[in-house]
This record gives C-alpha cells, sequence and structure tokens, in this order.
C-alpha cells in the first residue's frame, strides 16, 4: 500500500505542476495568482511531509489531493479578468497566503500527514479557510469574457470537487481527538454560516 500511496503522490505533483504552469503560461492575473498561492502550498506542503510523524496512507489521503488536482485541472484557459474578478483572486491570495502563515510547518499535501493542530489566524474562523481561498478563485473565473456554457458547467464541477475534497478532509481528521474538540469550537468548514 505505502508504495502505491507513493507512486500515485509523485504522479499527483507531477500533474499539478503542469496544471500550474498551463495557468502561469496564460500570462494574466489569474495564472500568476494560482501559481503564487498554489507554489507556496506545494512548496510548504512536500517540505513539511518529510517532516511529520504520522502519515496517513490511507483513501482519504489519497482521494484529497486526486480530488484537488481534478478540481485544477477542470479549471477553463482564462483571458483578461474583468476588474471584479481581479479583485476575488487578490482577495482568494491573501486569504491563501494567510492560512499558509498560520499553518507554517503544520501544512502537507492533501491532509496525508498530520504534524499538528493550527487554530490561529483564520483557522479560528472556519476549519479550511485554503478551501474558501480557493471557491474564491473558481468564482473569479465566473463570466469570463469568451466562456461558454461548457466552461461554466467545468466550474460548477470544480466547485462541487472541491466541497468534496473538504468534506473527506474533515472526516479523515475526525479520527483525532484533539481535532474533534476544535470542531466543537469552530462550526463550519468552509464559510461562516453556509458549510
Amino acid at each position: 500500500m505505502k508504495f502505491a500511496w507513493w507512486i500515485l503522490t509523485g504522479v499527483l505533483l507531477v500533474v499539478r505542476l503542469v496544471a500550474l504552469l498551463r495557468f502561469a503560461s496564460a500570462a494574466n492575473e489569474f495564472g500568476f495568482f494560482l501559481l503564487a498561492t498554489d507554489g507556496l502550498a506545494l512548496y510548504f506542503g512536500v517540505r513539511n511531509w518529510w517532516d511529520a510523524t504520522d502519515k496517513d496512507y490511507n483513501f482519504a489521503g489519497v482521494l484529497v489531493p486526486v480530488g484537488y488536482v481534478v478540481g485544477l485541472l477542470l479549471l477553463p484557459a482564462v483571458g483578461r479578468l474583468s476588474p471584479t474578478a481581479s479583485m476575488l483572486c487578490v482577495v482568494s491570495v491573501l486569504i491563501n497566503f494567510s492560512a499558509l502563515l498560520s499553518l507554517r510547518s503544520r501544512f502537507s499535501i492533501g491532509g496525508t500527514s498530520w504534524v499538528s493542530l493550527c487554530d490561529t489566524g483564520l483557522y479560528r474562523i472556519v476549519r479550511h479557510p485554503q478551501a474558501f481561498a480557493r471557491l474564491l478563485l473558481v468564482a473569479s473565473c465566473l463570466g469570463f469574457p469568451g466562456s461558454s456554457s461548457i466552461d461554466n458547467v467545468r466550474l460548477l464541477v470544480a466547485v462541487l470537487v472541491s466541497i468534496g475534497t473538504v468534506l473527506i478532509e474533515d472526516k479523515n481528521l475526525m479520527r483525532r481527538s484533539e481535532y474533534q474538540e476544535y470542531a466543537t469550537r469552530v462550526k463550519f468548514r468552509v464559510m461562516p454560516g453556509v458549510l
């Protein structure tokens, strides 16, 4: 099981990097923001995964990164963004950076390892602020110039995959007593009052 997990994780990292480079080559705000936030997440995630003492070689540990990569690949190639979409991108980046800075050495790829609980910064408000940032980034793609109905369906599927990924990751983390206690204090997973 561990060998298959290592192979799949390596493949997912390569696919994720290729997807990021596809958006970066668009040479617009969206590609820059996605590359900046996801590049930082990949850096922290891979670096911290090596140091984690409790790695989860289970179904959720593989499904969470798969869900994220699928969501990333579903995003359409975005042209020039409107001012509103650019603002959503900026807010998304700020939320993601803030969440990553709160996590620092606790962040790992796909919830596949446990370092320690983070309940500071945005994690005092919601349990998965990075998922909220991802949803804002997806929302910034809606209605971009030249978008089609198929693009909007792909975005809807990307949103559903993102929400499903959060639910799976949260269920996996609930196996830990300290996370259960944290979940009683912080009720919402992604967005206060909604999910």
